[in-house]
């Protein structure tokens, strides 16, 4: 018994360690901002400012993200903690409005339960896909405005995000250049394609 719950601490301090300073690929400042969202856009949530990121290695391939703090009793369902578990191999190559997005999905259920809602938003099962969500948007608006005020041109255009890439071009009257914003976390450079 005492062996156990030797193993059992020594498990848990290390969990303990691999968050505070980031674990398998996700860093706590890039989730820090992703749940700030989440509390924005669920304000009413008893888990505002209470969510508990745990890296979940053993997580099914088709899962990116879980909410813990759901216990699904079919007809009915009950809150019983404030964890959402990602999986850092996806993690690691996802988009930050991907990323974002699926905090505010998985936090969406730790405020309004296990369902889906499958309109094309934020709560859909694939995280609304490819579709603009506002709230998420906001490193991509400031790629497109650092490019927009480095180079003063006559439109700014950013495709859909390659991982962490952002591929953009500045187009100009008579020609256009490219552009490629890498990320990493809510911070990102932007380098010019040749």
């Amino acid at each position: 018994m005492l062996h156990q719950s030797r193993t059992v601490a020594a498990v848990a301090v290390l969990g303990a360690l691999l968050f505070l300073g980031g674990f398998a690929g996700i860093a706590r400042a890039d989730v820090a901002s992703d749940l700030a969202v989440a509390d924005s856009v669920w304000p009413g949530s008893p888990c505002v400012g209470r969510i508990v990121i745990v890296p979940d290695l053993a997580m099914p391939a088709n899962f990116v993200g879980q909410a813990l703090g759901i216990l699904d009793l079919g007809t009915a369902w009950r809150r019983v903690s404030c964890e959402i578990a990602l999986r850092p191999s996806y993690w690691a190559q996802a988009s930050p409005v991907e990323q974002c997005k699926i905090v505010v999905h998985e936090a969406g259920h730790l405020a309004n339960g296990p369902g889906h809602t499958h309109d094309g938003g934020v709560m859909d099962p694939d995280h609304g896909g490819d579709a603009y969500y506002e709230p998420c948007e906001t490193i991509r608006a400031r790629i497109v405005h650092t490019l927009d005020v480095e180079h003063p041109a006559h439109a700014v255009q950013c495709d859909r995000w390659q991982g962490r890439v952002l591929p953009c071009q500045v187009r100009y009257f008579d020609h256009a250049v490219k552009y490629r914003a890498r990320t990493r976390g809510t911070a990102f450079a932007i380098e010019r394609v040749r």
